[in-house]
C-alpha cells in the first residue's frame, strides 16, 4: 500500500504541470512553459525542498523522481538581517549544472531580477557586487531588504541556465512569497528551446491561458467524483 502510495503521489505531481510550448517573438524564439496553476505549488522549507525537471516540469522531493537536469529550492533560516531570511538553492553536476543569475551584493546570491530582464550568454561567469553574474554553485535567495532580494508578498522572477546534451539553455521562473519565508510557491518557470538564445523574464500565464494560445499543451489531474 505504501509503495502504491508513492507512485500515486509521483503520479499526480507530475500531473500537476501544464506544459505549452509558443513563439512570442524575435527576441525570443520557442519557449517552453511550465505552470503550476493559479496558487502554484509550494516548496517545503525544509532539507529537500522540491526539485523541479527542466526538461518535463515533474517535481519530486528527490532527484530521482524527477530525473535530470533539475532546479531544487530548499531549506530556509528565519534569523533577522544580515543573517536571514533566506532561501537556498541546490545544484550539481549530475542535476544539470543549474547556475542561478546574481545582481546582488551577497556571493552566490539566486536573485529577483524583475521583469524585462535578460538571461543569456552575455552574462558572465563572476562580476562585481551589484552587477549580473551567474553563480559558480547553487546559490541563496535572500529577503533582508537589500537591492536583488526577494520581496515577501511577491512575485520573485529568478533566471537560469542549465546544461542539457553538452549544450547551454537558458530560463527564468516565478517565485510568490508570502509573509514568511516559508511560505513560498512555485508559480511556473520557462525555458528556451533553442541552445543558446537568450530570454526575457515575463509573466508566466496561467494554465487557462496557455491553452488559449493555441499551442500544445498537457494538463493532468485528479478526477473529481459527480
Amino acid at each position: 500500500m505504501k509503495t502504491l502510495s508513492k507512485r500515486l503521489d509521483s503520479h499526480f505531481a507530475a500531473c500537476a504541470v501544464a506544459a505549452a510550448t509558443a513563439v512570442v517573438g524575435s527576441a525570443d524564439a520557442a519557449i517552453q512553459m511550465f505552470t503550476y496553476g493559479p496558487t502554484g505549488i509550494q516548496v517545503p522549507a525544509d532539507g529537500d525542498g522540491l526539485y523541479f525537471n527542466l526538461n518535463t516540469g515533474a517535481t519530486g522531493t528527490t532527484a530521482g523522481a524527477v530525473g535530470g537536469p533539475w532546479m531544487n529550492p530548499y531549506g530556509l533560516s528565519n534569523q533577522a538581517p544580515p543573517n536571514g531570511p533566506y532561501m537556498n538553492w541546490y545544484a550539481t553536476t549530475a542535476g544539470g549544472s543549474w547556475r542561478g543569475v546574481n545582481i546582488g551584493g551577497y556571493s552566490n546570491e539566486v536573485s529577483n531580477l524583475g521583469l524585462g530582464f535578460v538571461v543569456g550568454s552575455s552574462i558572465p561567469n563572476s562580476g562585481a557586487a551589484g552587477t549580473a553574474r551567474f553563480n559558480t554553485s547553487g546559490g541563496t535567495s535572500w529577503a533582508d531588504g537589500l537591492p536583488g532580494d526577494f520581496s515577501l508578498n511577491a512575485d520573485n522572477y529568478f533566471g537560469f541556465r542549465f546544461i542539457r546534451g553538452g549544450a547551454t539553455y537558458y530560463g527564468y521562473g516565478v517565485m510568490r512569497m508570502g509573509a514568511a519565508i516559508s511560505e513560498r510557491y512555485m508559480m511556473g518557470f520557462a525555458v528556451e528551446t533553442t541552445a543558446g538564445a537568450s530570454i526575457t523574464t515575463a509573466a508566466i500565464p496561467a494554465p487557462g491561458a496557455i491553452a488559449l494560445l493555441g499551442v500544445a499543451g498537457v494538463v493532468c489531474g485528479r478526477r473529481r467524483r459527480a
